[in-house]
């Protein structure tokens, strides 16, 4: 059985914002992750500006989304000390790629989940 620890040390939900313009795999993910106990929102279209990670351990990043430019987003969120899980349709990382993970689409959720308990937790293996 996969044990997920989703609670700061204060008791509080850990925050995971999910940056997807797949609307349909994003929903999908808000749920099964507020069924584990997370604070999850969406970021509609994928589009974020720094003051959507506000308070957030971990981002979820769609590799390919279009519009917008991953290595800008990519770099504001490592500034701003948040967890990056990237996700992408590609086998591997796209070059350049400075996540704390990198997963392949589709992922089985049981994987996803352990990433995710993971890089939210207050000392993060990264």
């Amino acid at each position: 059985m996969l044990s997920i620890m989703s609670m700061s040390p204060m008791g509080a939900p850990q925050k995971v914002l999910i940056v997807d313009d797949d609307d349909l795999l994003s929903e999908v993910l808000v749920r099964s992750l507020e069924a584990h106990g997370y604070d999850v929102s969406h970021a509609p279209g994928g589009i974020i500006s720094p003051e959507c990670s506000d308070g957030v351990q971990l981002v979820i990043l769609d590799a390919h989304i279009p519009g917008s430019d991953f290595a800008s987003t990519l770099r504001m969120l490592r500034d701003r000390s948040v967890g990056v899980l990237v996700l992408s349709g590609e086998l591997s990382p796209p070059v350049g790629v400075s996540a704390d993970d990198y997963l392949g689409k589709p992922v089985g959720l049981p994987h996803l989940l352990a990433a995710v308990a993971r890089l939210a937790s207050p000392t993060p293996e990264r």
